[in-house]
């Protein structure tokens, strides 16, 4: 599969990271992986049918047991292995450019949405206590509410999963924010979590609309839980990720400082460090591993939470290639790769 069509799904500007010959081998840890992506047969069949080519077998796309099998060390006991946060493409079926290619009508987008949102459901309940699914869809459609609806009650997926850029969100546009607001409402009233690809990739936006989006977003529900996965960003760490970033930092110290800690706003790790140039996206420098270690140092490991975006990354070797990048010390490395945002395992870790 290309990389111009991962991007374009979301899955990011990113080649696969390797570790360079005679580099030691990073220790493992119990990981907790909250970006995984998982596509159903279908919509592996219908991107095949636009003729773009997938450089690995479909099982490596479609099945849980694929994504596992990457984990080395996993243990018996499946409460110390590694656990999973499978996120859905379904999103894709929202773009006009995407519908249009396929031919399909609205009731036909539904339908595929519906089945992909079944199949990664089905594909975590094999796993219970290492794997959970969320609801991905796009948020501008007019499906959107019912299909969210659906897969809470139905489906009991884990949380939301809303993807901004490939939606085409405009975040000045104010109705467009409270449709995600309606949303953010959603997941508050069932204490799941959002999940939020903010960036819209979007020229000419400035730190404001970033904050107009927290006011109206996340700002009214104090008891929200949020992913905003690649730090804010699209992939990689350069200057707009930064600015993202700095300006939840900012927001988050002011509600700290007004005794609302927002305990359930969580930033993932995934893609944040680019090894090399893909798709016009320069490789990450030693100056955006500057400004991670500075910023993951300002927010604090507590809020942050480890993302592979497998398949464009293999979870090991994309963290022990973070690792170098952002020179953290052991304790707090190992803290935030087994981070996990609270409630996703409720289950398992009531077990413990």
């Amino acid at each position: 599969m290309s990389i111009a069509m991962f991007a374009a799904a979301g899955f990011h500007c990113a080649a696969d990271v390797a570790q360079s010959a005679g580099e030691s081998p990073k220790p493992r840890v119990v990981f907790v992986d909250h970006h995984v992506h998982l596509l159903s047969p279908q919509l592996v069949a219908d991107w095949k049918s636009l003729g773009v080519p997938f450089s690995r077998p479909d099982s490596m796309y479609t099945k849980a047991t694929s994504y596992l099998a990457t984990t080395d060390g996993i243990e018996p006991n499946p409460q110390a292995a590694p656990r999973a946060v499978f996120v859905p493409m379904a999103h894709l079926y929202g773009q006009e450019s995407f519908r249009t290619a396929l031919d399909i009508n609205e009731a036909d987008e539904a339908e595929r949405v519906r089945f992909e949102n079944n199949h990664v459901a089905r594909e975590a309940s094999h796993y219970p206590g290492r794997a959970v699914a969320f609801c991905g869809v796009d948020f501008l459609r007019p499906y959107a509410l019912a299909e969210i609806y659906r897969c809470l009650g139905d489906l009991h997926t884990s949380g939301i999963k809303l993807h901004l850029a490939s939606a085409g969100a405009d975040l000045r546009d104010v109705r467009q924010l409270r449709q995600l607001a309606r949303i953010a409402a959603i997941a508050d009233s069932a204490r799941l979590p959002l999940m939020v690809h903010l960036d819209p990739q979007q020229r000419g936006l400035v730190a404001g609309d970033i904050q107009r989006f927290i006011d109206i977003v996340i700002a009214p529900y104090s008891r929200l839980t949020m992913i905003i996965p690649h730090l804010g960003g699209s992939g990689g760490y350069a200057a707009w990720s930064q600015d993202v970033l700095g300006v939840f930092v900012a927001w988050l110290d002011d509600e700290a400082d007004s005794g609302r800690d927002r305990a359930g706003i969580y930033f993932d790790l995934s893609a944040v460090w680019l090894s090399e140039e893909s798709e016009g996206v320069p490789p990450s420098s030693a100056a955006d591993a500057e400004a991670l270690r500075r910023d993951i140092r300002r927010l604090g490991p507590d809020r942050i939470v480890f993302g592979s975006d497998y398949p464009v990354f293999q979870p090991n070797e994309y963290a022990g290639a973070l690792l170098d990048a952002a020179a953290l010390d052991s304790v707090t490395w190992a803290d935030i790769m087994q981070n996990q945002v609270v409630g996703l395992w409720p289950i398992a870790d009531e077990a413990r």
